[in-house]
């Protein structure tokens, strides 16, 4: 059973490069987000909030502990979480419906500038994920999920930004000039 989830989470964890996501349609790209990013991200920040507790808890006096991540970590998931829903609940469903509603689309892109931020305040948090030579395995593993997060966000924001967010037939290059 370990080696199916240990599977599970490579499969979601593998990236598409850019020429197979412009050309797949809003159904798949949605659904690849869904997978890709929105499941993982979830788990990422679980583990990581615990870890931060833990790491915070034992290490609070300790030069390079990234003192107050916990407490970011849980607004980081807060916003997240409630971004997340609105595509799962509001944008997406339009999009995979061939509509391309330019108001939620501005908004989940003013969120994604937010999200920005708060990956730029997780980064100094850390010190640029600067582990002391004699960190423990929990401060390791809460760096190295830290890492893995912030590319996995960056890559999801700029696949949503630039190509789901973007008309198919744009992406495809069927657009007469009207489309965008």
């Amino acid at each position: 059973m370990g080696e199916t989830v240990s599977l599970h989470r490579h499969e979601a964890r593998q990236t598409l490069s850019e020429h197979q996501l412009r050309h797949m349609s809003n159904i798949q790209l949605v659904q690849y987000v869904l997978e890709r990013f929105h499941v993982v991200h979830r788990t990422q920040l679980e583990t990581a909030i615990e870890l931060a507790q833990r790491v915070e808890s034992v290490h609070a006096g300790e030069p390079l502990c990234p003192n107050g991540l916990h407490d970011h970590l849980l607004v980081l998931q807060a916003e997240l979480l409630h971004h997340m829903f609105k595509e799962e609940q509001i944008l997406f469903p339009m999009l995979m419906n061939g509509q391309r509603p330019t108001g939620p689309i501005l908004a989940m892109e003013s969120e994604h500038e937010e999200h920005a931020a708060s990956i730029n305040h997780l980064i100094d948090l850390t010190g640029g994920f600067d582990l002391p030579s004699d960190a423990c395995g929990s401060w390791r593993e809460l760096y190295r999920i830290l890492k893995e997060f912030v590319a996995d966000l960056e890559l999801h924001i700029k696949i949503e930004n630039d190509i789901l967010f973007i008309s198919e037939a744009v992406r495809h290059g069927t657009c007469c000039g009207g489309c965008q």
